[in-house]
C-alpha cells in the first residue's frame, strides 16, 4: 500500500518538474508559472491522492492504520481550517 502514495504523487512531481524546466528555459513568464502551480496544488494533487486512495481495497487500508490516519488527517485538517 505504501506504493500508492508515490504513484499518486508522480504526475504532480513531473508537472512541477516540467514547470521548472520551462522557467529555466524562459519559455513562460512568471504569471504562467503561478497559474500552473495553482492548478497543480488546488486540483491535480488532491484528485490524484483521492484517486489513489479510492482504489485501495478496504481490508488493506484498515490493515495499515497509521497510514490511514495520516491520509485522513492530511485531508480533513486543511479542509476544516479553510
Amino acid at each position: 500500500m505504501l506504493g500508492v502514495v508515490p504513484n499518486s504523487l508522480l504526475p504532480v512531481v513531473v508537472t512541477l518538474g516540467l514547470g521548472v524546466i520551462a522557467g529555466w528555459r524562459h519559455d513562460e513568464d512568471m504569471n504562467a508559472a503561478l497559474s500552473l502551480n495553482r492548478v497543480v496544488f488546488r486540483y491535480a494533487l488532491p484528485l490524484a491522492l483521492f484517486a489513489g486512495t479510492v482504489v485501495i481495497p478496504r481490508t488493506e487500508l484498515l490493515s495499515d492504520l497509521p497510514l490511514l490516519l495520516v491520509i485522513s488527517i492530511g485531508t480533513f485538517v486543511p479542509f476544516l481550517a479553510a
